[in-house]
């Protein structure tokens, strides 16, 4: 089986496409929300889809640190412990995929591949 094909169709509480550098903000506050609610019972778990360009990676590149940046220090600034598992695949054609789940959500459906 294709990881990517595997990881695309990966069931997730959300997926955000980040198209737009200045959403970075608003997405990542949502996600901080997000992982305080979820993670509780252990069920945290996001798609983030990154534009894909074949000749070019640095936006994608600045993009997903801004977003691992933002989303890990506002956490920190909390004072949540954070247990990821994080995810690099190509989504398709016109995008990378990141998913940023629970540990035990990707164990189980790991086991069940």
């Amino acid at each position: 089986m294709n990881d990517s094909f595997f990881f695309r169709n990966f069931p997730v509480y959300k997926t955000v496409d980040m198209s737009h550098e200045e959403d970075i903000n608003k997405i990542t506050e949502s996600m901080v929300e997000d992982y305080i609610l979820l993670e509780k019972e252990h069920r945290f778990s996001y798609r983030i889809l990154i534009p894909r360009n074949e000749k070019n990676n640095r936006y994608a590149k600045k993009i997903g640190l801004n977003i691992q940046l933002y989303f890990l220090g506002e956490l920190r600034k909390r004072k949540i412990k954070v247990i990821l598992r994080d995810i690099k695949y190509i989504h398709d054609p016109q995008h990378y995929g990141w998913l940023l789940l629970n540990s035990e959500i990707y164990e189980k459906h790991m086991n069940s591949k």
